[in-house]
């Protein structure tokens, strides 16, 4: 796989990783990542955001690449991601 193929589905990557950090500072009560309680709503809501928009455009880069192996391999991660 070539850097140009690898470069959305790390950026897809990312943008889930974003979420799921948001999303634990929105829920847990880490030292590190402490939020105000009246923002914990919108950090909450922001965090859902980018994990839909990750998960949906890694979506799209597995269902709409014309590269056989990489689809494969991006619904084989969405899968191992989903379950």
């Amino acid at each position: 796989m070539d850097k140009k193929t690898l470069l959305p589905i790390a950026t897809a990557a990312f943008i889930v990783a974003v979420g799921l950090l948001f999303l634990s500072a929105a829920l847990l009560d880490l030292p590190a990542l402490r939020v105000k309680s009246p923002e914990n709503h919108a950090l909450a809501g922001v965090a859902v955001f980018f994990l839909l928009f990750g998960c949906v455009y890694g979506y799209l880069l597995a269902t709409e690449d014309s590269d056989m192996e990489v689809r494969e391999a991006a619904q084989e991660r969405l899968q191992e991601v989903a379950s």
